[in-house]
């Protein structure tokens, strides 16, 4: 009953919000659902449209992964979340936590599905990119954790892991603050 009613009201929650963001889904319904067909043809590449020919051939998922390395997150911080996701998806397969569970419950579906589309504009990949960062600070921590040779807390020390650990999240940091003044700079 309890669980019922917990549904019930997660779903009422998620009416009222779409309707308070969305509220031309009922004005004008008619071309709401046009747009969103259109949207959904142009992402399983049904359309021919001039814009989307640029994702012809390319692989699934891997062209996001690549772009968003390359032009996304930049190396740094890409490569530090590329692995971190490794390590979050290898200790939750051996030992699931509640935490990661909750974390990898949306963003697996969510990576399966849309990096499947053909038209993969890298807006599309955006919503994964925090859990990401959060996973390339996990996966720093957890490292420096093994090398220090201490538990899953790491307070820092004054080895030779702590400074190889710092260092790497120097590089990471300022390497990527240095990739968006490249891109965003003036």
């Amino acid at each position: 009953g309890r669980v019922l009613s917990l549904g019930v009201a997660t779903l009422g929650t998620v009416v009222v919000v779409f309707l308070l963001a969305e509220p031309y889904a009922i004005i004008d319904f008619p071309t709401f659902a046009r747009n969103l067909a259109e949207q959904n043809a142009m992402v399983q590449g049904a359309g021919d449209l001039p814009y989307t020919r640029q994702y012809a051939n390319t692989a699934p998922y891997w062209y996001f992964i690549q772009n968003l390395l390359l032009w996304g997150m930049g190396w740094p911080l890409g490569l530090a979340a590329l692995a971190g996701s490794v390590a979050v998806l290898w200790r939750t397969a051996r030992r699931p936590r509640a935490v990661e569970l909750i974390l990898l419950s949306w963003l697996v579906p969510y990576f399966l599905i849309t990096g499947a589309f053909h038209t993969k504009f890298l807006r599309y990949i955006l919503p994964v990119v925090p859990f990401l960062c959060l996973f390339a600070a996990y996966g720093l921590v957890a490292l420096g954790s093994r090398l220090g040779g201490r538990g899953a807390g790491w307070p820092l020390g004054r080895g030779w892991a702590t400074k190889a650990i710092l260092t790497l999240v120097g590089l990471v940091v300022v390497g990527t603050f240095l990739y968006a003044l490249a891109f965003g700079g003036k």
